[in-house]
């Protein structure tokens, strides 16, 4: 394999913890998980990682679920699937669903599962996207997700790199990009 990811879990705030590690990525068809993610939403618990199938030579986003806290993991979901590589997946749980974002040649993509990672839409561009060189995602505490874009704009002969910021509210669409830094 190479990369794995592995979890273990303690009952009483890490005093003692589970005698065995769970591998979560156990398909020999996707040997090595890299760029992992953990979320957790109340009992439930996602883990998210890029691999590559030695199959259909393809990358993947992969997540795992749990729904009692990390005791027992569902069977992985391919999210997302590509001959292109994405860069650093992000995943976090809001009440509409889950968010997955990541950097795709240039560009951010977002994916959203509304039923607990049994099943995820068609992945969709970040309008205004393009020059994306990272993502970074979070929720905040009324369940709107944030998307942070970090990237150098087509009309910036500097080439500085530039923060955005977008939002979702109730699972809708995200927002317009809008510049944090950098501007004039």
């Amino acid at each position: 394999g190479g990369y794995d990811v592995y979890l273990n879990l303690s009952h009483d705030r890490g005093a003692t913890w589970k005698r065995t590690d769970v591998k979560l990525n156990d398909d020999p068809a996707m040997p090595a998980a890299l760029d992992h993610k953990l979320a957790v939403d109340g009992d439930r618990v996602y883990a998210s990682w890029m691999t590559r199938s030695t199959v259909d030579q393809k990358f993947k986003i992969v997540v795992r679920s749990s729904e009692d806290k990390g005791e027992h993991w569902l069977p992985p979901v391919v999210a997302y699937s590509s001959s292109n590589q994405p860069g650093k997946p992000d995943l976090v749980p809001t009440p509409a669903g889950l968010v997955l974002c990541w950097q795709d040649v240039g560009a951010a993509r977002c994916s959203r599962s509304a039923d607990h990672n049994k099943s995820w839409s068609t992945d969709v561009l970040i309008d205004g996207s393009d020059g994306t060189e990272g993502v970074f995602l979070a929720a905040d505490p009324k369940g709107r997700a944030h998307l942070l874009v970090a990237k150098k704009p087509s009309n910036d002969e500097r080439k500085r790199l530039n923060l955005f910021h977008t939002v979702s509210v109730d699972g809708g669409p995200f927002s317009n990009l809008q510049r944090l830094n950098g501007g004039e």
